[in-house]
């Protein structure tokens, strides 16, 4: 199976049920993805949430806290993935989410941002609500939906594409499970922020980056990919309209922030 992710084609022993809107014709692969029973080597291990990476001589292996019988072997160039586990429709689904850190890997170096925000395009332009887990970026943009009729691209984790600064949907996606193969402009990132007056500010790009650094994906344990994407950041802090917005979870809360963006008529932080 053939698939086609922003810059990227990977070509994949196991049929990835997300992944079906990204399907491509077959042509040279960038990533290659096969089956393996081999033994896992001891090494050093980094965890970073609730994956482990496990440092090998040639890349990682990259497995669940508590179990490595199952999981992906990387290699350091993210080109070859080797998955070690059932080949069956519950094995794809547990390849998934080693699959996607390993692309988000090699979509760094190829000048992509993987942010946590729940994107959606309206008139041909996207809008992308960031900010800390459970502070509403799903409520906005479910908002945005409902009172605008906008169209959700991710629910989370979309990427932008630093060349065209475009938002790109992607085959992860949060509890929308949106896998939505579309390439859309970037218009606006919003940092929602709690307060009952409604209220935008213009973030500059000092302040831009650093909420970047927050919200976007960094692999701290490959030191020269994340070097790479601390680069990346600085950029999109640079090229993007950041907002810091203030307000509720009413329709008029969007209508407004909508008017304030078309209009620019913000504050400057």
């Amino acid at each position: 199976m053939y698939y086609r992710i922003a810059d990227v084609t990977l070509l994949s022993a196991l049929d990835l049920p997300s992944y079906a809107a990204f399907s491509c014709a077959p042509e040279k692969p960038d990533v290659t993805l096969t089956l393996t029973d081999e033994a896992v080597p001891a090494g050093k291990e980094i965890i970073s949430g609730d994956i482990v990476h496990r440092v090998l001589p040639d890349g990682w292996f990259c497995h669940e806290r508590e179990n490595d019988s199952e999981g992906l072997f990387i290699s350091a160039g993210y080109s070859s993935l080797r998955y070690k586990g059932r080949n069956d429709a519950g094995g794809a689904l547990s390849a998934e989410k080693y699959v996607r850190v390993a692309l988000e890997c090699l979509l760094i170096r190829k000048g992509c941002v993987s942010i946590h925000a729940a994107a959606v395009a309206l008139d041909g332009a996207a809008y992308a609500f960031t900010g800390p887990s459970g502070i509403g970026k799903s409520t906005r943009a479910r908002l945005w939906i409902d009172t605008l009729g906008a169209k959700l691209i991710s629910g989370d984790r979309p990427l932008i594409k630093l060349q065209t600064m475009e938002v790109l949907g992607v085959p992860w996606d949060g509890k929308e499970q949106c896998f939505s193969n579309v390439r859309v402009p970037l218009n606006t990132i919003c940092e929602v922020c709690r307060r009952s007056r409604f209220l935008v500010k213009q973030l500059p790009p000092s302040l831009s980056r650093k909420l970047l650094v927050r919200q976007c994906f960094i692999p701290m344990w490959d030191t020269d990919t994340a070097v790479i994407q601390m680069r990346n950041i600085t950029e999109l802090s640079e090229k993007a309209e950041i907002l810091r917005v203030f307000g509720g979870k009413a329709p008029e809360d969007a209508l407004a922030l909508h008017e304030a963006i078309r209009k620019k008529s913000y504050l400057k932080e």
